[in-house]
């Protein structure tokens, strides 16, 4: 983007003033870390629920927050318990592989990569918005995982509006870095 002089650059939008590239950048390897953990976690219980089903016992009875692990996930058929964490886990796969997108296509500044990561993360917060609406309405620890959730998709919707903000300024040729400055 060039400007002549009496021109102001645009004043940036983002956090801490980083550009839309770095900002992308940032949610993606925070993405990966919350996919990474939610995988490990998955894979934690799985193992934990057929090797060593008292500790899990023990766990969800310690914290009152998990208390409804016994009640809907270790008091379930076997089958369904295996479904579950599979699900789950590819779950977070997924989100692990979209975070991976995102990191590719902010760093390339590929428009049509971030274009496909953006439609794939509207459908799957739409998708996550009403998995995490049944499972509010049939726990009874609702206000945890209500605000876990609400936290949760509003930095997801973050994540969306700062891949547009890049996907405007590659549009527009505009590139953070080449900026003049004030010196």
């Amino acid at each position: 983007m060039s400007t002549t002089e009496g021109d102001e650059p645009e004043e940036k939008k983002y956090c801490c003033g980083n550009s839309a590239q770095n900002e992308a950048g940032y949610v993606s390897k925070c993405d990966i870390v919350i996919a990474v953990y939610g995988v490990i976690v998955y894979i934690l219980l799985t193992v934990l629920t057929f090797l060593s089903r008292q500790t899990v016992l023990d766990f969800a009875h310690r914290y009152p927050s998990f208390r409804e692990v016994e009640e809907y996930y270790l008091n379930i058929n076997q089958l369904y318990q295996i479904l579950f964490v599979t699900c789950a886990t590819i779950w977070h796969l997924y989100e692990l592989g979209l975070a991976i997108l995102l990191l590719k296509a902010s760093t390339d500044r590929n428009d049509s990569l971030l274009k496909l990561w953006s439609n794939m993360t509207i459908v799957t917060v739409f998708v996550g918005i009403i998995i995490s609406g049944v499972a509010i309405f049939y726990t009874q620890e609702r206000s945890n995982l209500g605000t876990a959730a609400l936290v949760y998709y509003l930095y997801k919707w973050y994540g969306l509006w700062i891949c547009l903000e890049l996907r405007r300024e590659i549009k527009l040729g505009m590139n953070p870095y080449a900026l003049p400055s004030d010196f």
